[in-house]
């Protein structure tokens, strides 16, 4: 299904006021001050010669960055059109904006005039200016006043405009290169690309494309690959799918929208459109998830504990292969809790405790023959409702559990594990649930009226025979007891009990632990308010 949304090009946030005057063959074009990670010589600063006519001489210009004056002395040949860069390190420069052979120009992207300074120039990231000057007058100049992102450069809309934005190249900036938001005559580009795995096993892919070019585009296509190296190297056997768009006016916006069953965990993909004006943002490498999606999941957690302090959550690795969750999170609401901000790897079958406090929780269980972590922050959970996410390292919900309440006196949420019982949750059987084990779970009632099933019946304890008695309930305080002919309780199964459905397990003794007589009894259960249930239980020789 493809849904059109209309959309208005020129929505942006305008975080920069630029000065240009008219008539200024060189203008300050693009600046990098908030370089990228910890690097400490990557600022640079681009003009651009808007003219055709070349010019033979720079020593006229000047430029003041931050309060910093660099002059230019015998360099030469700003030709028309061409871009200028001046760098504070060449060979800095060379290995993260060229291809990190030591040496400029030896490669076609290298095809514009780079100028290293040893003025030292530093701009600031928080705001700054850098202005351009010609025999001493202002001629041009570009002004930030907001630390954008990190890597990301300032860059004019266009030459002949007076607004800046944040570059929205992939690569965070375009050096030599028209800038990433001024408009071609035809481009068309890959907004967003979204992955939802479903309860079904199919993966939606969301694909938001948009005309931000100045003409119509028409018979235009979305390509998919498989491309497991992530590479972007492709070929026609790789492609899974190819879909038509319809045309795009300028200014629209459009979404495609596919659906895949994917054998594997993960899968990576690439997606492209079509070459056009500006080919950076035609193509989106990303990882989908597949139909065994996710491979660790949420299997039971405490969140009302006897001690507030001892809150955890515990994880699951329910796949065939190691998962490392270095930068897997627990998410509470908009907040993001790193899980294993020390790296982890979990191995296939692997049970995982998260606690808020190790110490407590050691304290509380004693015998731990498993791993804990306690993770740097805590997503505290609420007694009464709360969400639990688990994203993955590609930002995708890999498992969630909303809960209405807590069931009080330590006992645990979690997650069945037997077949057929694996998307259910319920109450742990034991207090204290069972952290780094398979799950016991008694799962909630739903039933509108008492069933029972009783395997063995009649039964002989003294053969060794077990009586197996399954029910179905509804909602409410469960209890069930046996009774012999004169009415007593010999053996109390349930007493005011969080019903359940489940199924006991019974040896034939009573609740003194002696082997209860050959005869006829009577088993009674209720739920208050729901209704009762009686049948005949009969032990044979």
């Amino acid at each position: 299904m493809v849904k059109k949304i209309k959309i208005i090009f020129f929505v942006f946030i305008l975080f920069l006021v630029l000065h240009s005057f008219a008539g200024a063959e060189l203008i300050v074009n693009e600046v990098m001050s908030n370089e990228p990670g910890s690097s400490t010589s990557l600022e640079w600063i681009e003009l651009l010669n808007t003219d055709t006519t070349d010019i033979f001489q720079l020593w006229p210009y000047a430029i003041n960055a931050d309060g910093v004056p660099l002059y230019f002395q015998s360099e030469v040949a700003a030709k028309g059109d061409q871009y200028i860069v001046i760098c504070q390190n060449l060979l800095s420069f060379e290995s993260y904006w060229g291809n990190n052979s030591g040496s400029w120009g030896d490669d076609s992207n290298e095809n514009y005039k780079l100028i290293e300074k040893t003025d030292n120039f530093s701009l600031t990231n928080l705001s700054g200016t850098v202005i351009l000057y010609k025999s001493g007058n202002q001629i041009s100049s570009l002004s930030w006043t907001d630390f954008g992102n990190d890597g990301v450069s300032w860059e004019r809309f266009s030459a002949d405009s007076a607004e800046v934005y944040l570059s929205d190249d992939p690569i965070g900036s375009t050096p030599g290169r028209i800038n990433s938001r001024t408009p071609l005559p035809f481009d068309l580009a890959l907004l967003a690309v979204e992955v939802f795995p479903t309860d079904s096993g199919f993966t939606e892919l969301k694909f938001t494309i948009a005309n931000v070019g100045l003409n119509i585009v028409t018979e235009d296509s979305l390509y998919l690959y498989v491309d497991p190296e992530q590479d972007t190297v492709v070929s026609y056997g790789d492609l899974i799918a190819k879909t038509q768009i319809p045309d795009i006016d300028p200014g629209d916006t459009i979404i495609v929208v596919l659906n895949f069953e994917f054998d594997q965990f993960y899968i990576d993909l690439l997606v492209q459109l079509l070459p056009d004006d500006r080919i950076a943002n035609n193509i989106q490498l990303f990882t989908a998830s597949g139909k065994n999606y996710p491979p660790i999941i949420l299997s039971e957690f405490l969140a009302d504990p006897a001690s507030s302090s001892n809150e955890w959550i515990e994880l699951k690795n329910r796949s065939d292969r190691e998962i490392d969750i270095t930068n897997w999170y627990l998410c509470e609401g908009d907040v993001l809790y790193p899980i294993a901000s020390a790296g982890y790897t979990m191995q296939s079958g692997e049970y995982l405790v998260l606690c808020r406090d190790s110490l407590e929780f050691v304290d509380f269980y004693n015998f731990i023959d498993f791993t804990i972590i306690e993770p740097a922050g805590w997503p505290s959970l609420n007694n009464n409702g709360d969400l639990i996410k688990l994203i993955d390292n590609f930002g995708m919900v890999a498992d969630s559990i909303a809960y209405d309440s807590t069931f009080g006196d330590n006992y645990t949420w979690g997650r069945g594990e037997a077949i057929g019982y694996t998307n259910s949750w319920g109450r742990s059987t034991n207090s204290g649930g069972t952290p780094g084990a398979e799950n016991i779970i008694n799962y909630p009632a739903t039933a509108s009226e008492i069933k029972i099933t009783i395997d063995q019946n009649p039964f002989s304890p003294s053969s060794g025979n077990e009586m197996e008695i399954q029910f179905v309930l509804p909602a409410g305080s469960f209890t069930m007891k046996l009774y012999d002919i004169e009415g007593r309780v010999v053996k109390t199964f349930m007493d005011n009990h969080y019903a359940y459905d489940g199924s006991i397990i019974w040896d034939g003794k009573s609740d003194g632990g002696r082997r209860l007589p050959v005869g006829i009894y009577i088993l009674f259960a209720e739920v208050v308010d729901s209704g009762h249930y009686k049948q005949t239980i009969v032990i044979a020789p």
